[in-house]
């Protein structure tokens, strides 16, 4: 299998991963303008849409696929030469800290129908400003509902310094299909507080 690749010597191949009639039966048509079309979810096996070598990328996760099979009977299969371990960041804003209980913040989207996030670690870095967060002040990461919750932290919010600080984990395993990884704080909004939060999520997408 040829995967394609960034080429921009020819503009009749612009978008060649998609099947045209100046594409079919083309020598170069495992060539693109563009290496890598980005959609918002999975690709779908669809007939009709992507030759043969078609990397596309999940923007949800960031995950590349190549269509290994053919134009009329395409499939996608996860690709990257890796173990396929993701990590993200997501900042939090004082605003949002202070929400926190009433309004949990997303961290990983959800991966899609027939998938599930499984989460390896989760570190976070307080950034301290001029007044530690009081009151409610236990994180917590979990994926769909509240029994899952999977890392918790009782430290970062409450500290008057900026500090690095692993998670505690996993406290459960929830296995819950096609639900995204949150984070909020333990039963109320923190009571006073002004500085952010860098969450960092080690995570693995896992086909059902």
């Amino acid at each position: 299998m040829n995967y394609q690749v960034n080429v921009k010597q020819d503009p009749n191949l612009i978008y060649a991963w998609f099947t045209g009639a100046e594409i079919v039966g083309n020598p170069y048509a495992e060539l693109c303008y563009e290496g890598i079309y980005t959609v918002a979810g999975a690709p779908s096996n669809i007939a009709g849409l992507y030759i043969p070598g078609a990397i596309v990328k999940n923007a949800a996760d960031g995950i590349d696929y190549v269509n290994s099979g053919t134009t009329d009977s395409p499939n996608f299969t996860a690709i990257g030469g890796g173990s396929g371990i993701l990590t993200t960041k997501v900042s939090l804003s004082s605003a949002q800290i202070l929400n926190l209980g009433s309004v949990p913040v997303t961290l990983v989207a959800s991966p899609g129908v027939g998938k599930f996030i499984q989460i390896l670690s989760v570190t976070g870095r307080m950034n301290f400003g001029t007044v530690a967060y009081d009151t409610s002040t236990h994180l917590q990461v979990f994926t769909g509902a509240l029994a899952g919750i999977s890392f918790t932290d009782q430290n970062l919010l409450g500290s008057r310094f900026t500090i690095n600080y692993a998670f505690n984990g996993p406290a459960n395993v929830n296995t819950d299909e096609d639900v995204p990884v949150q984070i909020q704080v333990e039963l109320a909004n923190p009571a006073t507080g002004d500085g952010t939060l860098d969450i960092y999520v080690t995570y693995k997408i896992i086909t059902l």
